[in-house]
């Protein structure tokens, strides 16, 4: 269930022209494709995917012509940090011991951290997000030091999950919900509109993108 404050975003069509129009296909050209190896994880229903996919996937769903809100966010991929300077921050987490995906989106401008867990587990998400809150401040100050950003955020925050019920019903497609959530953010909303049903209409759109 969605919270009555929080932006879905509604256009999930994958087939649309929205999403396979010219501009979408050369926006994807310059960028490098996906080995063999993980394009084949990728395409494959039943395979959870890797940091590999997920950081070259949210860099091609970043790159869209229909990622309106795009240029606001820091994406954070699961090594580096491609921006220190913008306001919303976007960070993928891997949890290895349950073999879990998740993406928490911190908004320096509203003081708000938005919790994506597809599987809507109550008992790990507040320590998640202390524990980014504690990498957030850090980098912050390194940011501040570098003159990326000139002030420092107050330490009061609002944080939630942005999903009350579980999404996925399987052990394997956490990477694809915290992708359908990070181009939510891209184009300006809070959270995706994903349906289990559409995550395979989804996977291979991305296939489609970074083959």
């Amino acid at each position: 269930m969605l919270p009555d404050d929080l932006q879905s975003d509604t256009v999930n069509d994958y087939n649309s022209e929205v999403f396979t129009s010219e501009d979408v296909r050369e926006a994807c050209k310059s960028l490098p494709r996906l080995g063999i190896e993980d394009l084949m994880r990728l395409s494959t229903t039943g395979e959870m995917l890797n940091d590999t996919c997920i950081n070259h996937c949210a860099l091609l769903l970043q790159s869209l012509p229909f990622a309106v809100a795009a240029e606001q966010c820091a994406l954070f991929n699961t090594y580096l940090i491609s921006s220190l300077r913008h306001n919303i921050w976007i960070i993928p987490i891997h949890d290895a011991v349950r073999m879990h995906w998740t993406v928490c989106v911190l908004d320096r401008t509203l003081q708000r951290i938005l919790y994506s867990d597809s599987l809507a587990r109550q008992s790990s998400w507040k320590q998640n997000v202390t524990d980014i809150l504690e990498v957030f401040f850090r980098l912050e100050g390194r940011a501040i030091q570098e003159g990326k950003i000139m002030t420092r955020a107050s330490k009061t925050w609002l944080a939630r999950p942005t999903m009350s019920l579980a999404m996925q019903t399987n052990s394997y497609d956490c990477g694809l919900w915290v992708l359908a959530s990070i181009l939510a953010i891209f184009r300006g909303s809070d959270v995706t509109s994903m349906v289990e049903t559409n995550i395979s209409a989804f996977r291979a759109y991305l296939v489609g993108l970074a083959s």
